[in-house]
């Protein structure tokens, strides 16, 4: 899949066409309006905008320095953040019980029930207080250390322990002791202002230690929450809140301690977005569970996991992930969301006629799209098949009775579909309709976006384009504004959105990390990093997203209901917007290759299970070591390996296998050989696949999971000019890894194949297709001049046909074999055929067909089988 996507509602085919034609709705323009609203993605609250309520003694003038080191955060603790000793002798002694308060010391004093700390100093609680206050109002650089020694304290209409003024609280857990903060519902507060609103509230740093139990239960809205920075060293800590749990503005670290957070909102929150070396979280070690509404932990800058043992649940889970599509729309040799990609319509090749009464058009039986002709062609519109001429100012045709799409409106505006068939009016950001229960086309929206389902298929809430992310619709489980940083501990998500995002660079280490999630298991804006750890990512939309992806180490276990490695321009948050941002393929032309967005592998193992495409990159696939296993999809729509630029392989191992119909093997400018093979029967799920050479050796054996009909195999074992069987359902013997065993023995089995290398790109199948629907990055096909031209020339049968367009016929004959010249070769697509000579594909596809081979295919064609190819392929 190409740049993030939103499924869509049924709608008319009218509709789309519609939002293909708005004015303003450039790809460049809505990928600029994404990047300017991710990077205010993360949720703000008033005290951190113009205007909100900050005290004059709080504010600090915006940092001059450059921002947190990109390689990431030393946490520091103080020495009396790490001393958690008290002595009952040199403290002030606060006994309760209900409502008498009884005070031995200096420093503090009591007033109906409000108990205020006005000095530096220990301060040792101990009782009950069943409606009452703790206030610390001292010296701006007075630490204050209060001692909870089996204490208990309820406030009911506002904070249990408010700080106002001091340089530091130190709240101390007394060993072996359990202690209670809790509010009410409302708060009590001063006109105009907006806090407190955290049971446990301080303006200043908070440090939290000690071996006892503490348990906050905040009704009103947050449970802990400084202005400054907050430190956990130790303790057990169990935070409820209708709101965020637990909420440090400059910052919140974690040394060890024991933390359960059950939160409405965030379960981790530090979100300061005027200082650059401020807002980050550190997680240096301890236990930390957190159940969260919408974000596990959230930093407007850096989040680092340095160790400790975390488990996150964020937004109900992955169960509760908004249902999304694998592909999108494909016509004009691109894909819009929500339809068929790669264009594909039907086996006819015609868009469905649209019905007088502007109704969505029918589908069929199967709930299916009818599918686009292999060559990407344009859809036809209307009884006469004709396409109208679209007018300069991009308006959005009416439909006419005869259903045939009419010559474009001068004044720039989008037609009404009334009952008489007309369009609708397209609201200016351009969002896509839902269809009413007649199937009529309803007043379009305001909100920019196209219109997500949830599971049980009805409309969920729209995020308008241009408008942040907010609070109520981020649900990923560890997020960082612009970095996550992982270097160890045991981590386990299971989030409705992303379980690792960055609207900048994500870097992963060390560490093991378990993810479950409804959306990507790491996704990161910018770079994403992955030097060691154990990542599994066992449920997820797309597995391990970036705009560039490397990988130089660690072992890698993916399972996507759509790509597995996905590097892609454009950014994750307000989706949406990719409608028109992304949902074209890149553009009417077909999938064009994204600059510096690459793939690149060096090392590690890595096993992916994809129902898109395994390893998809909107640039270039670089694979220079490691081992790499695909079961790659079972439709047709999508390859196990997929770029819109180079794909090399100068070293490693890698066996991808999938279906056939979007096949794609690496680039001939490789320097590793390598091969594509095609089986002339699908092989069932968990048939092993060997690899022998000539002298019986073996290389590997690999049993995927899923049903297959390609294989991409790449060895250093492959040397140019030897031949290498290919066994099926053998039986196995050697240390197995994800179904991979190097080297080996096996025995039984049916040979299927030998190959001979014949250079760095091999294949038993050539065409001058090139590539169905993309840019040349030889689909199907276009495997080595001497290849091509022993399978081009010659007479050209049907069954020829059949077996190099793996057996789709078409009744239309689309554009035709030719371009206009006896040596040009069309693939049927937006995308040039040759890179600047007569008839030649790119030399970055899988191989190259030469001008002599395309001229032989055009001179031997028949009339018959021109007819028989489909969208003007030939074959």
């Amino acid at each position: 899949m190409k740049i993030r996507r939103k499924q869509l509602t049924a709608l008319g085919i009218a509709a789309c066409m519609t939002v293909m034609y708005l004015p303003g709705c450039s790809r460049q323009a809505r990928l600029e309006n994404s990047t300017a609203a991710d990077a205010q993605e993360t949720a703000r609250t008033e005290e951190d905008t113009a205007g909100g309520n900050t005290d004059s003694e709080d504010s600090e003038s915006p940092a001059d320095t450059a921002g947190i080191s990109a390689d990431g955060i030393q946490a520091e603790y103080d020495g009396e953040d790490l001393d958690a000793s008290w002595d009952e002798k040199d403290a002030v002694v606060i006994s309760c019980d209900g409502d008498n308060i009884s005070i031995d010391g200096k420093g503090v004093e009591e007033k109906g029930g409000v108990i205020t700390i006005t000095a530096a100093g220990t301060y040792v609680f101990s009782g009950e207080v069943s409606d009452g206050q703790i206030r610390v109002d001292a010296g701006k650089e007075d630490i204050v250390r209060i001692v909870l020694n089996g204490f208990s304290i309820t406030c009911a209409d506002g904070s249990a322990l408010y700080g106002i003024k001091s340089e530091k609280i130190i709240l101390t857990l007394a060993e072996g002791t359990e202690n209670v903060l809790a509010d009410g519902e409302n708060y009590k507060l001063e006109d105009g202002e907006d806090e407190p609103d955290a049971v446990f509230f301080s303006k200043d740093d908070i440090t939290i230690n000690g071996e006892g139990k503490l348990t906050v239960n905040g009704n009103y809205q947050d449970g802990i929450r400084s202005k400054d920075d907050l430190k956990i060293v130790s303790g057990t800590i169990e935070v409820t809140a209708v709101a965020d749990g637990i909420k440090g503005k400059d910052s919140i670290t974690v040394k060890d301690g024991t933390i359960t957070v059950t939160a409405g909102n965030d379960g981790m929150k530090s979100n300061n977005d005027v200082e650059a070396d401020k807002g980050y979280v550190v997680l240096d070690g301890g236990t930390l569970n957190i159940t969260s509404g919408n974000d596990g932990v959230q930093a407007e800058t850096i989040l680092q996991v340095n160790g400790g043992n975390i488990e996150i649940e964020a937004g109900g889970g992955s169960s509760q992930a908004v249902a999304k599509t694998t592909e999108g729309f494909g016509g004009m040799g691109g894909r819009m969301n929500g339809m068929p990609g790669r264009g594909q319509w039907s086996e006819k090749g015609a868009m469905p006629e649209m019905p007088s009464d502007g109704e969505v058009p029918e589908m069929p039986s199967d709930g299916e799209m009818p599918d686009m002709p292999f060559g990407g062609e344009e859809p036809e519109m209307g009884g006469d098949g004709e396409m109208p001429d679209m007018p300069s100012n991009g308006e959005a045709p009416e439909m006419a009775g005869d259903g045939e799409m009419p010559d474009m409106p001068s004044n720039g505006d989008a037609p009404e579909m009334g009952s008489n068939g007309e369009m609708p009016d397209m609201p200016s950001d351009g969002e896509v309709p839902e269809t009413g229960e007649d199937g009529k086309m309803p007043e379009m929206p305001s909100g920019g976006d196209v219109l997500e389902t949830d599971q049980d298929g009805e409309a969920a809430d729209s995020v308008q384009a241009g408008s942040t992310e907010t609070e109520s619709d981020s649900m990923k489980a560890l997020k960082g504004g612009t970095a996550v940083i992982v270097t160890g501990g045991e981590i386990k998500v299971d989030s409705a959105d992303d379980a690792l995002h960055s609207n900048g660079d994500v870097t992963v280490l060390s560490g093991t990390l378990d993810l479950a999630t409804g959306d990507d298991g790491i996704h990161a804006d910018g770079a994403l990093r992955i030097d060691g750890g154990t990542i599994t990512v066992s449920q997820s939309y797309e597995g391990l997203e970036g705009f560039t992806i490397d990988i130089n180490g660690g072992t890698i276990h993916v399972v996507s209901s759509d790509d597995g490695l996905n590097s892609a321009g454009g950014s994750d948050s307000g989706e949406g917007s990719d409608f028109m941002a992304g949902g074209f393929g890149g553009g009417m032309g077909g999938d064009q290759a994204i600059e510096g967005c690459y793939i690149r592998i060096t090392d590690g193992f890595i096993y992916v299970d994809a129902s898109g495409d395994g390893l998809d990159s909107n640039g270039d696939l670089y694979v220079d070591g490691g081992t790499v296993l695909v079961c790659g999809p079972t439709s047709g729509a999508d390859g196990a390996l997929d770029y819109n630029g180079a794909g090399v392989i100068t070293g490693g191992t890698v066996v991808a296998v999938g279906s056939a119909g979007m096949a794609q093997g690496f680039s001939d400018s490789s320097t590793q050989s390598s091969m594509l093979v095609y089986f002339d029967e699908t092989q069932a799920a968990g048939t092993t696949l060997s690899l022998a050479d000539e002298n019986g050796n073996t290389i590997f054996s690999f049993t995927p999971g899923k049903e297959y009909q390609t294989a991409v195999i790449s060895t250093p074992e492959l040397n140019d000019g030897q031949t290498y069987d290919i066994y099926s359902g053998t039986n196995t013997e050697g240390e197995e890894n994800e179904g991979y065993i190097s080297g080996g023995t096996f025995s039984g089995g049916e040979k299927l194949i030998s190959v001979t290398i014949d250079g760095v790109v091999t294949s038993n199948r050539s065409t001058a297709a090139g590539n169905m629907g993309g840019s040349g990055q030889g689909r199907n096909g276009a495997w080595g001049k001497d290849k091509a031209k022993q399978k081009t020339t010659g007479e050209i049968t049907e069954d020829t046909v059949q077996e190099t367009t793996g057996g789709k016929e078409s009744d239309e004959t689309g554009e035709g074999a030719s371009d206009g010249t006896d040596d040009e070769v069309s693939v049927g697509t937006n995308d040039e055929a040759a890179d600047g000579t007569d008839g030649s594909v790119s030399d970055k596809t899988g191989g190259r067909i030469s001008d002599k081979a395309a001229e032989d295919t055009t001179e031997n064609m028949t009339e018959e089988v021109m007819e028989k190819t489909s969208g003007g392929i030939v074959v």
